[in-house]
């Protein structure tokens, strides 16, 4: 009896420490899963940051050569307003060339920027989201009540 009585008691020891061994392993494991996540979380974010970079010196190089070419665009435009004084000088006064074509150019610009900042104010203006806030706080007091 004392012997069925060992094996009993060793037997349940036994499955208590396979049992907190499966545990122990499961936990282990749970933990070695959260570890790999959380590292290659961090080397996602790192590669993020990288490819960013990258990016912003590419973007910063082509920047410069777009304004290079502003610059070259805006001597020429200022090549062909001289130019077309210089040819209405030959049907008026050289004064009178310069004042009209400054008067086009300055009408042209106001009429050009009015409508950009009449069309930036219609972009800008928030249609959707009041609507979407007052449906949102009617479904919250639907649910609150």
């Amino acid at each position: 009896m004392s012997t069925l009585s060992h094996d009993k008691t060793e037997q349940s020891s036994k499955t208590a420490g396979s049992s907190r061994n499966g545990e122990t392993n499961l936990s282990t494991m749970i933990g070695n899963l959260a570890g790999q996540l959380s590292k290659l979380a961090r080397q996602e974010v790192s590669l993020a940051k990288a490819e960013i970079k990258q990016v912003t010196k590419k973007s910063a190089k082509d920047g410069a050569g777009v304004v290079a070419g502003a610059v070259m665009l805006h001597a020429g435009l200022l090549t062909s307003v001289a130019t077309i004084c210089l040819v209405l000088a030959f049907v008026m006064p050289l004064w009178a060339a310069l004042l009209t074509v400054s008067a086009v150019l300055l009408i042209g610009g106001a009429a050009t920027v009015k409508a950009a900042l009449n069309k930036l104010q219609e972009d800008t203006s928030m249609q959707h989201l009041p609507d979407s806030l007052k449906t949102n706080r009617e479904f919250l007091k639907e649910q609150a009540a």
